[in-house]
């Protein structure tokens, strides 16, 4: 059986954080708010070029993949490497605290 060390990551794409304590609202933490990220490898193939690990927190959900350059493509997609381990992550620039966390994904 084949094992697979690709991760698809069709967005991550809204962070919410509840601030204050009861008010219920909340807050999007998105890219330029000390928000970066890093992914193992970026999938680049003939059928189409992932977008760098921060095309999952740009705050579109629209999931679909299409290779890039056609119909905006909105996923994150690592490369098909033999070496373990295969990653994305987020570093939000300073210690949060979540009460909701929504992934999208295809």
């Amino acid at each position: 059986m084949a094992r697979y060390s690709r991760t698809l990551l069709c967005l991550l794409a809204v962070l919410s954080v509840l601030l204050g304590s009861g008010y219920g609202q909340y807050r999007q933490i998105v890219l330029g708010n000390d928000v970066t990220c890093n992914m193992s490898s970026v999938y680049d193939n003939d059928d189409g070029k992932s977008l760098s690990c921060t095309g999952a927190i740009n705050g579109n959900i629209d999931t679909h993949w299409y290779p890039t350059g056609t119909d905006n493509p909105n996923c994150v997609f690592t490369h098909n490497a033999n070496s373990l381990p295969v990653y994305w992550f987020l570093n939000l620039g300073q210690p949060r605290t979540f009460h909701k966390i929504t992934i999208y994904h295809v």
